[in-house]
């Protein structure tokens, strides 16, 4: 029977391997870019594949990259869909690295319990939608927004830790 070799754990480089991994993903938003894999992660920061798993596992609640990767995405998501209300769902998943309309909604049914679309209704109700009230003084209001206005255009820039 043969023994599997146990790769040696170094803690800080470990975290420091993690740390690398979250700067490049939040970093002009790499999270995006289609076709991410551990592979090609791994080549990107100069580690390999196992170790990659390993600090993700350690250091991320979401305890996969594949996890980890869509959790990024679906923030993302949710605050374009916000911001670019006009912007149809199937952009908004593309802009978010998911060419297909079937991931995404899969995707971010399981991170917010509800369809994009229903995500939207909830933050800005369609009979409040179509007329936003605006004054001369003032401009338009605050009156359909059903949230904090720090999620409107948070993009990635507040995303410190998943």
């Amino acid at each position: 029977m043969e023994e599997k070799k146990e790769l040696k754990v170094n803690p800080a480089l470990l975290q420091f391997t993690y740390r690398k991994l979250i700067d490049y993903l939040q970093r002009d938003q790499n999270f995006t870019l289609e076709n991410l894999n551990r592979s090609t992660l791994a080549k990107i920061l100069d580690s390999n594949e196992k170790y990659l798993c390993m600090a993700v596992r350690r250091y991320s609640k979401e305890k996969t990259l594949k996890k980890l990767i869509e959790g990024m995405r679906m923030k993302y998501a949710a605050s374009l869909l916000l911001e670019y209300m006009n912007y149809p769902v199937d952009e908004i998943a593309r802009m978010c690295g998911i060419e297909s309309r079937c991931t995404f909604y899969r995707a971010f049914q399981r991170q917010y319990h509800c369809t994009p679309a229903e995500y939207r209704q909830q933050y800005y109700p369609l009979d409040e939608m179509n007329e936003p009230e605006e004054t001369e003084e003032t401009g338009p209001t605050d009156k359909n927004l059903k949230t904090e206005p720090t999620l409107i255009g948070m993009g990635l820039s507040n995303l410190k830790q998943l």
